[in-house]
C-alpha cells in the first residue's frame, strides 16, 4: 500500500494539471479579460506577452492616452488562422 500512494499522488497531480486548463499556458496577469468590460489596462510604451488558451478564448486590452497622436500596436507570433483586431 505504501508504494501505491506516491503513484496515486502523481496521477492525481497530473490530472489536476490537465483538468485545470493550465497545461501549456503561461501565467497571464490580465485574465480574466474575455469580455470587453474586463479589458486589461496596458500602459503606453509597455510590451506585454499573453496567449489565447483554451481554443475560442478572447482577450481584450485598453490603453489610455493623454493627448492626440498615433497609437501603434504590434502582434507577434499570431497563428495564420487567427484574426487580431
Amino acid at each position: 500500500m505504501a508504494r501505491i500512494r506516491p503513484i496515486l499522488v502523481a496521477v492525481m497531480l497530473t490530472m489536476l494539471l490537465f483538468l485545470s486548463g493550465a497545461y501549456g499556458q503561461k501565467a497571464d496577469s490580465f485574465e480574466p479579460n474575455n469580455e470587453i468590460g474586463d479589458a486589461g489596462q496596458i500602459d503606453p510604451g509597455r510590451a506585454i506577452s499573453s496567449s489565447i488558451f483554451p481554443a475560442q478564448d478572447a482577450d481584450f486590452y485598453k490603453v489610455y492616452v493623454d493627448s492626440p497622436g498615433i497609437l501603434q500596436a504590434q502582434l507577434d507570433n499570431v497563428p495564420k488562422d487567427m484574426k487580431g483586431r
